[in-house]
C-alpha cells in the first residue's frame, strides 16, 4: 500500500468516528491537516503523531469511566481487564486509524522526499488569507464549522483561532475578536502587502467596534476616552508553542484613555497601562520591563505585601519608570507616538505576532519540539477581558463583582463517576499572571475554591467544559476571565493526559531549604543548576559523578515562558 493510500484510510477512519459514538473533532481536524498540498514530509509527521497523541486522550476519556466504575461493581483486576479488552474491540475504526498512523509514519520517515497528497480539494472561503473571521457572526461561524471538508479550520487559523471559533459555535461566554490566518505571515503579506493588510485590519477594526456595540448596548472605540475599547494581540499556531509566540494586551491604552479609566478604578487604569507597556517592549523591541522589578520596588516604597494593595499612584509611577526606562533605551520618540495613536499600537502588534514565528525563542522551540517550519501563526485580535480590576471589600461573596484570571489544565474523574476540574485562580490579575511566570505561585488559589465564592460560576464552568469536551473528544484545558462578574472562556486546547505512577520519595529528606509550587513531587538528587550556563557546565561534569547523582536539576525563580526551550 502506497502513502496516499495509507494517508486516506486515515482520513476515512477519523471521518468514522461519529458512527461509532467517538466523535473527535480534534482528530477530524488533525486529519483534515493531511490534505494540505503544502506539507512536506516533516510536517505529515507532525500531524501523525498528534493523531496518536489524539489517539491516545479519546481512549483514556472513556475507558477511565470503566475503570472508575470497576471498583463499585466489584471488579478484581482480571475481570477488568476483560472488561477493557472487550471495549478496545470494539473501536474499529479508532484502532485502525492509530494502526495506519503508525504505517505511514514509519514510510515518511523512510522516505521524506516521496509526494503524498489526496485529491485537491475544492475552493474554500478559510484558504483566502483575506477572510478574517468574527466569531460573533453566527451564519459564518456555523458555515465555517459544519462545512468545513476541505483543509479545515485548524491550518488556516491555527489551533487557538479554531479553538475560539469552536468556543462561539457552542455558544460557549467569550470576547468578540477577528482573527487573521496563518496565510498572512505564511506568505509574508505582512510585508509583501502591508498596505492592503492595514486596511483589512481597520475595516474589521470597524466591524468589531460595531458588533461590540450592538452586544453591548453602548459604544466602544479604539483610542476613544469617552467609549474605551481594549484589545488584546495574540499568536497561536496550528501545533501549540506554549509562550513562544508573542502577545501584547491592552491594546488601545493611550494617555488619555488611562487618564479617563482612572476617574472610575485608578489601580486598574495605571495597572493596565502597565501591562501594556511592558507586553508591547518584549514583543517588538525585546526588552523585558518585568526584570527592573519596578512593581516589587513600589511595594517596598509603600510598605505592601501584594501588588493589589498598592494605591493607584503608585502603579502610575510604575508607568511613567517604564516609559523612562524604554527613552533610555532609545525608544523615547516611540513611546510619545505609542502612547498617543492607538491603531499604531494595533498594526505594529499584528506585526510583532507575525514576526514572532521566526523569532529565535520559537525557533529553538520547534528545533527541540521537533516540529515543523511549514505551519506558522494564526493573529487573534479579541476584545480585551480584564480581571485586573479591584476587588472590592465583600466582592468574594458577591458573584456579580468578582474579577480574576483562571487556567484549568485537566479534569479528573472521581470515585463517583463525576468528574471535576482543577487549576487555579488568581483574583484582580489576567491571564499572563498565571501562565506566563510574572507572579508568585503562592498568590494563586486553587480552582475548586470558586465552588464556595461564587457557586453559579464554578457551575458554569463545568457545564462549559463538559460540552467542549463532548465536541473535541478529550479533555480540554480552558484559560478564562471574570470581569465583574462577567465569565469569559478566551483559549481553549486539548488537555494533555495525566499518568498515575508512584513517585520516588527521600526515606530522610532533611531539613528543607527552599520550597517552590509542583505539579507532580517525587524524589531527585541532582546538581544545582540557576541558569543555562549551569546546566550546560554540570551536564559536562554528570559522567564523573557516577550514581551518586540522576541528573541536573534547575532552579529557577518564577520561570516565564522564554524559558520552556531551557527546560525543555
Amino acid at each position: 500500500m502506497n502513502l496516499p493510500q495509507c494517508l486516506a484510510i486515515v482520513k476515512r477512519c477519523a471521518g468514522n468516528l461519529v458512527l461509532d459514538g467517538l466523535h473527535s473533532r480534534e482528530i477530524w481536524d488533525l486529519s483534515l491537516l493531511l490534505n494540505d498540498p503544502a506539507c512536506d514530509s516533516s510536517a505529515r509527521l507532525d500531524v501523525l503523531e498528534a493523531l496518536q497523541r489524539g489517539y491516545h486522550r479519546l481512549v483514556r476519556r472513556v475507558s477511565e469511566a470503566y475503570e472508575v466504575m470497576g471498583e463499585h461493581l466489584g471488579y478484581n483486576k482480571e475481570e477488568m481487564r476483560g472488561v477493557l479488552g472487550n471495549f478496545f474491540r470494539g473501536m474499529h475504526d479508532l484502532n485502525q486509524m492509530a494502526h495506519f498512523c503508525d504505517a505511514a509514519r514509519a514510510h515518511v520517515a523512510a522516505h521524506p522526499d516521496e509526494p503524498a497528497r489526496f485529491e485537491a480539494p475544492g475552493p474554500l472561503e478559510a484558504d483566502d488569507p483575506w477572510f478574517f473571521p468574527h466569531p460573533s457572526h453566527n451564519q459564518d461561524i456555523v458555515r465555517m464549522v459544519e462545512g468545513s471538508r476541505g483543509y479545515g479550520l485548524r491550518d488556516a487559523f491555527g489551533g487557538k483561532g479554531s479553538g475560539l471559533i469552536y468556543l462561539a459555535y457552542l455558544g460557549v461566554p467569550t470576547r468578540d475578536a477577528f482573527i487573521l490566518p496563518t496565510a498572512v505571515p505564511r506568505r509574508r503579506l505582512h510585508h509583501e502587502m502591508a498596505g492592503r493588510l492595514q486596511s483589512e485590519v481597520e475595516s474589521h477594526l470597524r466591524i468589531l467596534e460595531t458588533d461590540i456595540a450592538r452586544d453591548d448596548g453602548k459604544p466602544a472605540r479604539l483610542g476613544d476616552p469617552d467609549a474605551p475599547l481594549l484589545l488584546a494581540v495574540r499568536g497561536g499556531s496550528v501545533f501549540s508553542m506554549p509562550g513562544q509566540l508573542e502577545t501584547v494586551v491592552f491594546v488601545g491604552m493611550t494617555w488619555p484613555v488611562a487618564g479617563a479609566l482612572a476617574r472610575e478604578d485608578e489601580w486598574f487604569a495605571w495597572d493596565a497601562c502597565r501591562r501594556f507597556v511592558a507586553s508591547y517592549a518584549a514583543a517588538v523591541w525585546r526588552i523585558d520591563l518585568e526584570n527592573l522589578d519596578l512593581v516589587d520596588k513600589a511595594k517596598e516604597r509603600y510598605g505592601v505585601e501584594l501588588k493589589i494593595e498598592l494605591p493607584g499612584r503608585a502603579m502610575r509611577e510604575v508607568v511613567e519608570q517604564s516609559c523612562e526606562a524604554l527613552a533610555r533605551a532609545g525608544h523615547g520618540e516611540e513611546v510619545e507616538r505609542l502612547l498617543h495613536d492607538a491603531e499604531y499600537q494595533l498594526h505594529t502588534s499584528i506585526e510583532a505576532v507575525c514576526e514572532s514565528w521566526n523569532g529565535p525563542r520559537a525557533r529553538r522551540y520547534r528545533r527541540i519540539k521537533h516540529l515543523s517550519e511549514h505551519w506558522n501563526t494564526a493573529v487573534i485580535v479579541q476584545q480585551m477581558a480584564a480581571g485586573n480590576h479591584s476587588n472590592p471589600r465583600g466582592a468574594a461573596t458577591d458573584e456579580t463583582q468578582i474579577s480574576l484570571t483562571g487556567v484549568i489544565p485537566r479534569t479528573r474523574m472521581q470515585p463517583t463517576g463525576f468528574r471535576s476540574y482543577t487549576g487555579d485562580i488568581k483574583f484582580g490579575a489576567s491571564g499572563d499572571d498565571l501562565v506566563g511566570g510574572l507572579t508568585e505561585a503562592d498568590s494563586f488559589e486553587p480552582a475548586q475554591h470558586l465552588h464556595q465564592l461564587a457557586p453559579m460560576l464554578d457551575r458554569r464552568i463545568n457545564h462549559i467544559n463538559s460540552r467542549i469536551r463532548r465536541f473535541m473528544g478529550s479533555d480540554a484545558e480552558i484559560e478564562f476571565t471574570i470581569e465583574r462578574g462577567v465569565l469569559s472562556v478566551l483559549q481553549t486546547r486539548s488537555a494533555e493526559t495525566e499518568h498515575t505512577f508512584s513517585p520516588r520519595t527521600f526515606r530522610d529528606p532533611g531539613p528543607a531549604c527552599g520550597r517552590g509550587i509542583g505539579v507532580m513531587g517525587g524524589a531527585f538528587r541532582g546538581l544545582a543548576a540557576f541558569n543555562e550556563a549551569d546546566a550546560v557546565r554540570l551536564k559536562e561534569t554528570l559522567a564523573s559523578t557516577g550514581d551518586e547523582v540522576d541528573g541536573v536539576l534547575l532552579v529557577l525563580e518564577n520561570p516565564v515562558p522564554d524559558e520552556i526551550p531551557l527546560i525543555l
